[in-house]
């Protein structure tokens, strides 16, 4: 632009010049700015020769370059740094390892950690996932499968429970155990003599007097032998139920080894006034023996007018 003004200027000083015949005179022009003829004691120019120096830089840091004499307009140089690319690469790493820390549970040290972690540990733990979510999956489908099942079981005991209790109507699990002991075992008619009627038909089986609100308790089973690793420790115990279904154990025989189980022949209250009691059993020798004994809880037990039920005794662990 300078170059084009100038050159008009010119033109127009050596015309007038000229056409008025003045004094010309030539000019050589190094900078920028403004020139007049007169200022060279000059009517005009009749050459006029531009030589505006022409700068060269080289810029080694970010910053604002200002030419001193002409050349280029400021120049800005913004460019990342080598110590820019370091702390932005490092800062990328630690990301990095602490991500990986997250899913292995080691955060890597070096880049070969890293590399080590991405091609094995990580795609392992992945598998793993995976496959901990199939057998989570599984097992949801079995569980309601299970439930499914259980609601089933549940509909036909109510069911079997109602052709005994029309009304029975559970509305938990408690309910349910109440009902199945509503129903279950049997129920002497009202009246039955306790000693020696009901005595001589239920033999060691057991006996609630549900007036006195106890059960003549016995079980016979084998417990867990230890060296060999199955059922096969025969045992007798035996003691009272109340109500509420707290059991107290009067005493128990067992042996070690696999030998026969015991089996109860009877188990009885023989003085309702003293509540003694009399248990009479074969041991796995074949030899009968017979254990006795008083509780202030049975006085009472086998007294005429009561209500009684007796249930069947099933062994345990065989």
């Amino acid at each position: 632009m300078l170059g084009h003004n100038l050159n008009e200027t010119l033109v127009q000083l050596i015309a007038r010049a000229a056409r008025s015949g003045g004094n010309l005179g030539t000019k050589t022009i190094t900078a920028n700015g403004t020139y007049t003829a007169h200022d060279d004691n000059l009517d005009g120019y009749s050459t006029v020769t531009v030589s505006v120096p022409i700068e060269s830089a080289t810029f080694t840091q970010n910053g604002t370059y200002t030419a001193q004499n002409g050349g280029y307009s400021p120049v800005i140089v913004d460019v990342d740094t080598y110590e820019d690319e370091y702390q932005a690469l490092l800062q990328c790493s630690q990301q990095v390892a602490a991500a990986v820390g997250a899913i292995t549970g080691t955060v890597p040290q070096d880049c070969s950690e890293i590399l080590d972690a991405v091609m094995n540990d990580i795609p392992a733990i992945i598998d793993q996932l995976e496959e901990d979510v199939r057998e989570a999956e599984q097992e949801a489908e079995d569980a309601k499968e299970e439930a499914e099942e259980c609601k089933q079981c549940k509909a036909q005991v109510v069911t079997k429970i109602q052709e005994y209790n029309p009304s029975f109507d559970p509305q938990d699990c408690q309910d349910m155990v109440d009902g199945v002991e509503s129903v279950s075992g049997y129920e002497f008619p009202s009246g039955t003599v306790y000693d020696p009627d009901i005595i001589g038909i239920v033999g060691g089986d057991n006996v609630t007097d549900e007036t006195l609100g106890y059960t003549l308790y016995s079980e016979v089973g084998l417990a867990w032998d230890v060296m060999a690793q199955q059922f096969q420790n025969p045992y007798l115990k035996w003691g009272i139920i109340d109500s509420n279904g707290n059991y107290t154990q009067f005493s128990q025989n067992a042996y070690g080894g696999a030998y026969p189980m015991f089996q109860v022949e009877s188990y009885c209250i023989t003085n309702s006034v003293t509540g003694e009691w009399t248990i009479t059993y074969i041991n796995p020798f074949g030899r009968r023996q017979t254990s006795t004994g008083t509780s202030q809880d049975l006085i009472g037990f086998g007294d005429t007018g009561h209500t009684y039920k007796v249930h069947k005794s099933i062994p345990k662990n065989v």
